[in-house]
């Protein structure tokens, strides 16, 4: 849960990113995307702790409680870097979710924004196992915990015209979070559990796990591998052609 404390700290860095530089040169114009700016500030207030050199990688957080990495997707892209952090310091991946999401679209022509639309879409803690799977390679992790931020964000798009079924693309432009809604931290495997629907028995197929999270088949199969690989879940039996998994006791430390 989170404190009063942790919401007033996050507004205070929401308002600094917003009425900083990056942002009067525009949404988006600098490398570094305002979710992972105002996340990084949340963090670690202390600038001169961002972007430290460890080895031949750049950190986004180090400080006297280890390194900290705001990861907002393409968990692939952080294993080498991870297993090189991890060897001499403690690591943690701070992964945004939208708990409540609103669209707002640009038109790339005028500039002009269309009226925020609520998205009925709402994160959960397992659309993080998608983002784990590319990580499968390296488990176990040791020295790694996985912050899960949820927040309520406007996302900006761009109209693409392209066709996407019967109506016009867009592209996601930036995400600006409005407000904290809570934090999970995953450090243990017990914690891990967390990560599998409640309404989800002990044991259950891939199939049920699907329609209980509201994944596709494809991203439930993933979700259900990279819980395998973190020891949470394991293979039990088979009833005609659907694998059925269970929750194991004593999961395997990442």
């Amino acid at each position: 849960m989170i404190t009063k404390n942790e919401i007033e700290r996050f507004v205070e860095c929401s308002a600094k990113a917003l009425t900083s530089q990056h942002e009067r040169n525009g949404i988006g114009t600098l490398g570094e995307r305002m979710l992972h700016l105002i996340l990084k500030n949340f963090f670690e207030p202390d600038t001169h702790c961002h972007e430290q050199k460890v080895g031949r990688f750049v950190a986004d957080i180090k400080n006297a409680d280890g390194i900290t990495e705001i990861q907002t997707r393409a968990f692939g892209s952080m294993r080498k870097k991870l297993a090189a952090f991890t060897k001499d310091h403690h690591v943690n991946v701070v992964f945004p979710i939208s708990s409540q999401k609103y669209i707002i679209k640009i038109d790339p022509a005028s500039g002009e924004l269309s009226e925020r639309r609520k998205s009925p879409k709402c994160g959960k803690p397992w659309d993080i196992l998608y983002e784990l799977y590319a990580l499968r390679p390296i488990m176990p992790l040791d020295n790694v915990t996985f912050t899960l931020v949820f927040l309520e964000m406007d996302e900006f798009r761009v109209a693409s015209g392209k066709s996407v079924g019967r109506r016009r693309g867009a592209v996601r432009y930036e995400r600006i979070p409005t407000s904290l809604v809570d934090i999970m931290v995953l450090k243990t495997p017990e914690d891990m559990k967390q990560l599998i629907p409640p309404d989800l028995g002990d044991s259950f197929s891939a199939a049920e796990f699907a329609k209980a999270a509201k994944m596709t088949p494809r991203t439930a199969g993933y979700a259900i591998r990279t819980l395998v690989s973190l020891g949470v879940i394991e293979h039990t039996e088979t009833k005609g052609k659907a694998y059925i998994y269970t929750k194991v006791g004593d999961a395997v430390q990442v």
